[in-house]
């Protein structure tokens, strides 16, 4: 049976390496939220691992097993309710001998019946052991009632949370988290610069001779105001081939209350990867801590919220799901499908997989982009898709480059035209590149939407960059090693993205010891960044594009500058065009006209080469 299990997972990722349309099938059953460990308010430092202290369990709806309605095509459809079903009555198990055992890393809940519906009857303790029968279904295990539960008890299957073998009951040797070595951490701030997310990761241990490898992940969220701190998530995760990631922000509601966040489980050896979340996407209330789950159907892969908060899109078992974002949490009603308002399958959009999903500005259309790549990972073809969400039109788009009329802002007379997919422009990288103690990267540039999955102003890999995504501009630098002890990791600044088609100023800016975020020469937000840098390597360095040439900008870019200072730590008056000084690693005025070649201005010979699909463009 443990082999099964094992096996199950390799599956999941090999699904991944296949490309294919439709989503496998997970390696585990989706997590209840209700199960993971959870906290209220804590004063913890932020370099070393603290358990969650649980004082009661943290309400959340549970899924209840039901058939998925027929979706809607090109009309609306009135989603059928569900009708409520009677839940079977386990029978107790009779006495008899395990055939395997199970050990619990986290707290694991226990059920009277194979499935969600049934009632729960406890709680295998972390560190606790209980026999495994022969009865399993699926990923549900038939285990022998631990002391003080009467009947039938079964658990779910759960990689980080499980030790499944044979033999004899083993003891799990599980260290103190706070113990433990700080492998990574991430930290981002919200928008409205009033709380600050950290996530962190321990290194990985073993908790029984080389066996049984796991890492302890915590997220934790502080008021940069009064010091309040929540932690939705303490627990253990399971180290190993497609390993869940420490939980990270996902996104920050407008009005400042709500803080989305997932987990993510990278497959090793893809050729690329798109999900943007995991198996969850939870939810946590700041005014109170309070934590909520998605409920089915269950969001996977890929997600997106509408501009108005009102809608989400998701990936679901192959379908694109649109419903309603204020009942898609509503706590266990029982009404998760009524909150729907199209399900549509994906199986005739073409080859490939699905690689993004958008929303319109006005929130009125969600677009589906669909990759398709050769035998050496490289770009073969790309679709986009288009979903009315008013009328449930759901047609193919042609592929449009920007246009250069009635652009707003203030007008740039030569720039470069980028037209998502594998566009961008490649600077060689040499040691003029590696840049210590502080940076400033900016641009002016004019976004179209779309793109590709994260669109990329400028990037040097696991060194920084300037992104759009999830509708915010993103100032991201990757640290190693930090003095104050908080980790690896990338650490971000975020605002919501300007309006569409229209030039706009965007800086970076690092002194050594804050980072800023500036648009249009005003200061958005700040957040404390110590350092080192890490450093890419070779063709690490793509303005218009990420490394792996799947963040493709739409739009127009202009007077990029590098520099190994932090030029602006206050609101300041852009230049229109920039002028060299010592601190300038690179500066592309994008003035050449033509050719493949965009010449450098900073002094260092840091030329860039245009791919076949970037254009030179102007206006008068």
């Amino acid at each position: 049976m443990w082999l099964t299990l094992f096996v199950r997972r390799v599956i999941a990722v090999t699904c991944f390496l296949l490309l294919s349309l439709v989503a496998c099938a997970p390696a585990r059953e989706t997590v209840n939220p209700a199960t993971r460990p959870r906290a209220g308010a804590t004063s913890v430092p932020a370099a070393t691992f603290t358990p969650a202290t649980v004082s009661s369990p943290v309400a959340h709806a549970t899924a209840t097993a039901s058939s998925t309605p027929e979706p809607p095509t090109s009309t609306p459809t009135a989603l059928p309710a569900q009708t409520p079903t009677a839940v079977p009555s386990a029978t107790a198990a009779a006495t008899r001998t395990p055939s395997s055992w199970v050990s619990a890393v986290n707290a694991v809940t226990i059920y009277s019946g194979p499935g969600r519906e049934y009632t729960p009857a406890g709680t295998l303790e972390a560190g606790a052991s209980a026999g495994v029968t022969d009865d399993s279904q699926g990923d549900w295990l038939n285990i022998l009632c631990p002391d003080g539960i009467a009947g039938s008890c079964w658990i779910v299957w759960d990689w980080n949370s499980l030790y499944l073998y044979e033999g004899t009951p083993i003891a799990l040797d599980i260290p103190d988290p706070a113990s433990l070595n700080i492998e990574s951490s991430r930290s981002v701030t919200s928008p409205d610069g009033r709380w600050q997310a950290q996530s962190t990761r321990s290194e990985s241990v073993s908790f029984i001779s080389e066996e049984s490898w796991h890492f302890y992940v915590e997220l934790k969220v502080t008021s940069l105001e009064d010091g309040t701190t929540w932690t939705p998530v303490s627990e253990w995760h399971g180290a190993g081939l497609g390993e869940e990631d420490a939980p990270n922000p996902f996104y920050w509601s407008k009005d400042g209350r709500f803080l989305y966040y997932t987990s993510i489980a990278y497959p090793d050896g893809a050729c690329a990867f798109y999900d943007n979340i995991g198996d969850y996407l939870d939810r946590l209330d700041l005014t109170n801590g309070s934590v909520a789950a998605l409920q089915p159907p269950y969001a996977r892969g890929i997600l997106t919220i509408s501009p108005d908060e009102q809608l989400l899109a998701y990936l679901s078992d192959g379908s694109l799901v649109v419903r309603e974002l204020a009942t898609a949490y509503d706590g266990g009603s029982g009404t998760g499908q009524d909150s729907v308002k199209w399900q549509v399958p994906l199986d005739g959009v073409g080859p490939g997989q699905v690689s993004k999903i958008a929303w319109t500005p006005d929130s009125r259309q969600v677009s589906v982009k669909v990759t398709q790549l050769a035998d050496n990972c490289q770009l073969a073809s790309q679709s986009t898709w288009e979903l009315d969400v008013e009328t449930g039109a759901f047609t193919a788009l042609p592929v449009i480059c920007p246009q250069l009329e009635a652009a707003g802002g203030v007008a740039r007379q030569r720039f470069l035209i980028f037209c998502g997919g594998a566009d961008h422009v490649d600077v060689a990288y040499n040691d003029s590149l590696i840049i210590d103690g502080a940076l400033t990267a900016e641009a002016y540039v004019n976004y179209f939407g779309g793109g590709g999955e994260g669109p990329r102003v400028i990037e040097i890999i696991d060194t920084f960059y300037i992104s759009y995504s999830e509708g915010q501009v993103w100032f991201c630098l990757f640290s190693q090693g930090f003095a104050s002890n908080q980790g690896n990791g990338w650490h971000c600044l975020s605002q919501p993205q300007p309006e569409l088609n229209r030039w706009v100023h965007l800086a970076g800016s690092w002194d050594g010891v804050k980072m800023y975020l500036f648009m249009d020469g005003e200061l958005k937000v700040e957040t404390a960044f110590p350092g080192p840098l890490f450093h890419g390597g070779p063709g690490s360095f793509k303005i218009g594009n990420g490394w792996m040439l799947y963040d493709g900008f739409n739009g127009l870019i202009d007077e990029v500058r590098l520099s190994s200072i932090g030029r602006y730590q206050a609101s300041f008056e852009p230049q229109s065009q920039f002028v060299p000084d010592e601190y300038t690693v690179g500066l592309w005025h994008f003035d050449d006209g033509q050719g493949t070649a965009a010449a450098d201005a900073g002094g260092y010979g840091n030329h860039g080469v245009l791919s076949p699909g970037v254009k030179w463009g102007s206006q008068p």
